[in-house]
C-alpha cells in the first residue's frame, strides 16, 4: 500500500491533530486493528456490532503510527499518539480515498448491477492485463469501507484500475462514483435483488444509476440496451454514452451464443471491427452478456479486439459461480452458492440445462434473502422453475424452503421429490440418499445461508 503523508490526510479530511504527527508518511490505511502494520494509519469505524475506537490502543501497541478518530475521543494515558479528529470516519475514509484517487493517472472502471458484478470485474481485468498493471476490487470490497480501501492501494505502477460497486441503500452507489471518480462506468442489469431495503425495483434501478447520473462529462456511461430499466438511458445522460446487449441498435453487440456443455461460443460486433468470435470457458448463457459488458466497458477504454479477445478467453469462473465439481457419489455439483436471486436463479436453471444435457437435473436452493413482502411469492415461483427446468429432485433450505416445495408440486413434481428442510445436515443426508449418479445438481442460495457447507458435503462425502 503508497504511503501518506500526515499533512495529506489532514487536508483530504479536515481532521484535527491531536498528539504528535509521525516523523515519516504513514504506511497505509487499515480499518482491522488485528492486521495493522508498522506505521500504517488505524481507521476507528463505528459499525452496528463493533466499535473501531476500542481497539485504537491495541492498533498503536501493533505500531500503527496514528489513529484517524472522531471527535472527542482521546487516550488519557497516551497524549502524544497522533490521534486525526474528524466528525465521522467513515466519510473521512471515503474523502481520503477521493483525494488520493485524484492523485493517480490510472484509468478507472466502476462496475454495479444486480447480477453479474463480479465475474464482469474479472473478464474487465483480464482484458486490461493484457496492456496494462491492473488494479481490482478483491472479495466482497466493494461497500463504503471496501471500495476506499481498495483505491488507496493504487499507486504509480498501475495504470488502470477495476472497481466493483454494491449497494444496500439509496445513496451509496453515488457516493462511491463520487469517491472513484471512474473513466466509464457500467451497470451489468436491474433485478429482484435488495427488494426489501430497497422496496421495488424501480427504486433498485434509480439507486443502481446513481453510477451513471455521477459520472463526469467527459466519461462514458456503458449502457445495456436489452434492459428495459437501464436502456432509456442511453438517451437521457449528458456524458458519452456506449450501448452494449444483444439488442440490434447496440453499438456493442452479442449474438450467436451457444451453449458447448461448461462453455459457451459467441460472437461480439465491435464498432469498426471484424467480429470476435469467443470462446469463453465458463457456463451459462447470462456470462456471454457480462462478457458483452465487459468487453464494451473495455472499448470505451481504448482496448483493441485482440486484447479483448485474448483477456475473454483466459476467463475462468469465479469461485461459487456456477463452478462445475464431481459430487463424493457419482453425481456432479454446479455450484452457484455466492449469492442468490430471482434472475440469478434463472441464469443458474438455464446453465443447469445447459451442462446437463440429457443427464438428471436436481435443484439444492437456500433462501433468497433481502427480497421484503414479495419474498414467499418469488420462493414459490421458485417452485415452479425448478420444475421447468426439468428438475427431477428439489431440496429446499431455510424460512422459505416451504414455498419453493409448494411451488414445485404445483408445477408437477410429486410431493416426494419437493422436500423442505429447516436443518443443513439433514437437507445433506437426504441429498446424498437421493441424488443419481451422472445427474447434476445446482446448489444455490444467498450468501449467509452458507450453502457452500452443501456443496462441501457433497464433494468430499463429509458431514455438514
Amino acid at each position: 500500500m503508497p504511503s501518506l503523508d500526515a499533512m495529506f490526510v489532514q487536508e483530504a479530511t479536515g481532521a484535527a491533530l491531536a498528539g504528535l504527527a509521525p516523523l515519516e508518511p504513514f504506511a497505509g490505511v487499515s480499518t482491522d486493528s488485528r492486521a495493522i502494520a508498522e506505521g500504517q494509519l488505524f481507521v476507528a469505524l463505528a459499525g452496528p456490532n463493533f466499535d473501531g475506537h476500542d481497539y485504537v490502543l491495541k492498533a498503536l501497541d501493533a505500531g500503527a503510527a496514528g489513529a484517524l478518530v472522531r471527535q472527542g475521543f482521546s487516550l488519557p494515558n497516551l497524549t502524544e499518539a497522533c490521534l486525526l479528529r474528524v466528525p465521522d470516519t467513515l466519510k473521512a475514509l471515503g474523502d481520503l480515498a477521493a483525494a488520493w484517487r485524484r492523485e493517480q493517472s490510472a484509468l478507472v472502471a466502476a462496475i454495479t448491477g444486480s447480477n453479474g458484478k463480479t465475474s464482469t470485474k474479472e473478464m474487465l481485468a483480464g482484458i486490461l492485463e493484457q496492456r496494462h498493471r491492473v488494479l481490482k476490487t478483491q472479495g466482497n470490497l466493494n461497500n463504503l469501507i471496501g471500495l476506499p480501501l481498495t483505491v488507496l492501494q493504487m499507486n504509480e505502477g498501475h495504470s488502470a484500475c477495476v472497481l466493483e460497486m454494491g449497494m444496500n441503500a439509496p445513496g451509496e452507489i453515488a457516493r462511491l462514483t463520487q469517491i472513484a471518480a471512474p473513466e466509464v462506468g457500467v451497470i451489468t442489469n436491474v433485478g429482484p435483488a435488495h427488494l426489501g431495503p430497497m422496496g421495488s425495483l424501480k427504486a433498485v434501478a434509480l439507486a443502481k444509476t446513481e453510477l451513471f447520473r455521477g459520472l463526469d462529462s467527459a466519461a462514458t456511461a456503458v449502457v445495456n440496451l436489452d434492459d428495459p430499466l437501464l436502456s432509456p438511458w442511453a438517451k437521457k445522460l449528458s456524458c458519452r454514452v456506449l450501448t452494449f446487449g444483444a439488442h440490434p441498435k447496440a453499438q456493442v453487440r452479442l449474438a450467436d451464443v451457444s451453449a458447448l456443455g461448461s462453455r459457451l461460443a459467441f460472437t461480439l460486433y465491435l464498432p469498426g471491427e471484424e467480429p470476435l468470435r469467443v470462446r469463453l470457458a465458463a457456463p451459462g448463457r447470462h456470462n456471454a452478456l457480462n462478457a458483452c459488458a465487459a468487453a464494451a466497458t473495455a472499448h470505451a477504454l481504448g482496448q483493441g479486439p485482440g486484447a479483448i479477445l485474448a483477456g475473454l478467453e483466459a476467463f475462468a469462473p469465479v469461485k461459487g459461480r456456477l463452478q462445475l465439481k464431481r459430487g463424493f457419489f457419482g453425481f456432479w455439483v454446479l455450484d452457484d452458492t455466492y449469492n442468490a436471486n430471482p434472475a440469478s436463479l434463472a441464469a443458474g436453471l438455464m446453465a443447469l440445462k445447459d451442462i446437463a444435457g440429457a443427464r438428471g437435473r436436481a435443484l439444492i436452493l437456500g433462501d433468497m434473502l433481502e427480497l421484503g413482502p414479495t419474498s414467499p411469492k418469488l420462493h414459490f415461483e421458485a417452485g415452479h422453475q425448478a420444475v421447468e427446468a426439468g428438475c427431477r429432485l428439489l431440496l429446499s433450505l431455510g424460512q422459505q424452503a416451504r414455498q419453493v416445495a409448494a411451488g414445485a408440486v404445483e408445477a408437477g413434481l410429486a410431493p416426494q421429490a419437493a422436500l423442505a428442510f429447516a436443518s443443513l445436515a439433514e437437507l445433506v443426508e437426504a441429498a446424498q440418499e437421493l441424488l443419481e449418479e451422472d445427474e447434476v445438481v445446482l446448489v444455490k442460495g444467498s450468501r449467509s445461508m452458507g450453502m457452500e457447507r452443501v456443496v462441501k458435503a457433497l464433494t468430499t462425502g463429509e458431514v455438514a
